[in-house]
């Protein structure tokens, strides 16, 4: 994704910038979860990515995590590259996820699925998203040995 100095101009106003050290709020439209949305190229894009985009002049390879636990912060000095096994990491380690729900418990989760619960069930019981069990009940991208 290209960032013009267009959009950039568009992206700026909407957030309240502070000090270095101090995280950068969101002052526009924000999803359910705080993380700040901003629209680009007609699709709706997470705010903290842009501003990552802005910072280092390329798209992230994956996930974009905060420092600071603040989902409508931008600050770039904030944010940092990871993979998703790094943010789930990270949302244990920092007390924002109950570490035996970030496994996920795939063994029961497969066996729920074998006894006919649909994956759109199962992502809603569990609270991820239905990839994320369709991953689970195939075995792949690191669900295997769960």
């Amino acid at each position: 994704m290209i960032i013009t100095p267009e959009i950039e101009a568009r992206f700026w106003p909407k957030v309240l910038v502070g000090g270095e050290d101090d995280c950068w709020e969101w002052l526009a439209h924000a999803n359910k979860d705080g993380y700040g949305r901003f629209r680009v190229a007609g699709r709706m894009e997470l705010a903290h990515r842009i501003s990552f985009i802005i910072e280092h002049g390329r798209t992230p390879e994956d996930c974009i995590l905060h420092t600071c636990d603040n989902p409508g912060c931008v600050n770039h000095a904030h944010l940092f590259e990871g993979t998703r096994a790094d943010n789930n990491r990270d949302c244990v380690l920092k007390g924002r996820q109950d570490s035996r729900k970030s496994v996920l418990h795939a063994d029961e989760i497969r066996a729920y699925w074998l006894s006919g619960t649909s994956q759109h069930e199962l992502a809603r019981q569990y609270g991820v998203s239905q990839s994320t069990i369709g991953r689970i009940v195939n075995r792949t991208r690191g669900y295997e040995l769960v």
